[in-house]
């Protein structure tokens, strides 16, 4: 690859040949700093000759040597290039309309989920909330049961009690009559 710069014009050689073949075809391409000035002025199809400064002369090396080879663009071409490049800009536009559109209806979903994220959040918090006290109530209704139960062995005994006296004085009133 060579560099070489002709004042304001910078230039490039780019030396490609088929991979691993010794070919002596090069293919030439160049870089001009003011390409899009050249190119306009070239659409024009001025009457004058333009000096050697502002027309572009890209180097083609083949075995070595550099020669300067004159181009002029086809007018036709341009104004191809030019008519395709609007049709890209306009269709790029409505991509980005299109694609600025998706991403707002995006952005509003995100939203929209992010807000119904919340209140299911707060909702289940609450009702989390409503259960830990119910089970806390209940808690207290069963310890104030047990202790109610507490004394229900005393009043088992005295249950038994009554049983075995009222049994003793069945039969001792069974046998008196007898």
């Amino acid at each position: 690859m060579c560099f070489r710069t002709c004042g304001e014009q910078k230039l490039i050689m780019v030396n490609e040949g088929p991979c691993g073949s010794g070919s002596s075809q090069n293919q030439c391409s160049f870089v001009a700093s003011d390409l899009e000035k050249r190119i306009r002025e070239s659409s024009r199809m001025s009457e004058t000759p333009r000096s050697e400064e502002s027309s572009p002369t890209p180097l083609c090396s083949s075995e070595g040597s550099l020669s300067p080879v004159s181009y002029t663009p086809d007018p036709l071409v341009l104004l191809g290039l030019e008519a395709h490049a609007k049709s890209i800009a306009t269709e790029l536009d409505v991509l980005m309309r299109d694609l600025r559109g998706s991403l707002h209806g995006m952005s509003d979903l995100t939203r929209e989920f992010a807000n119904c994220y919340l209140t299911s959040i707060s909702t289940s918090c609450d009702s989390v909330d409503a259960v830990i006290k119910s089970t806390y109530a209940m808690l207290a209704k069963t310890e104030e049961l047990m202790d109610v139960l507490k004394g229900k062995d005393k009043l088992q005994q005295q249950i038994k009690q009554l049983k075995r006296l009222v049994d003793m004085f069945e039969s001792h009133f069974v046998n008196s009559l007898t």
